[in-house]
């Protein structure tokens, strides 16, 4: 990797400057992912993704750069990652479990309101 610097530099001189002005704008352009992540708002602008974060990069600095390359500065410097998620069963708001919920909360407001003390077991407890 040396030789090739040294061999690029000898054809181009101003190699060196332009290699250490990549590497300040890299330092900058992480330091301004970092700042974006760490203000980003999921009420106001959504889920993180990477076009939406490359979107609000370009709005809010005169950075532009590929998904990937912004994947590699959330993985390598921040160490973050993203995974998909599986949808969940969508039984949870029936009418019948939200029937069934709101009979048990009834039923514990009233063996709380006697005094008496109560141990919610679930399965992990089990196992």
């Amino acid at each position: 990797m040396a030789g090739r610097i040294i061999r690029a530099a000898k054809k181009d001189r101003s190699f060196v400057s332009l290699r250490e002005q990549k590497s300040v704008s890299d330092i900058e352009l992480t330091n301004t992912v970092r700042q974006l992540v760490g203000e980003w708002d999921e009420d106001e602008e959504g889920m993180l993704s990477l076009a939406r974060l490359r979107k609000k990069l370009k709005e809010e600095s005169e950075f532009d750069c590929s998904v990937t390359k912004l994947r590699a500065i959330m993985r390598g410097e921040l160490g973050l990652r993203f995974k998909k998620i599986k949808p969940l069963v969508a039984q949870t708001n029936r009418l019948r479990c939200v029937l069934c919920r709101q009979q048990y909360a009834m039923t514990m407001l009233e063996v709380l309101a006697s005094g008496k003390r109560v141990l919610n077991v679930d399965e992990s407890w089990l196992s």
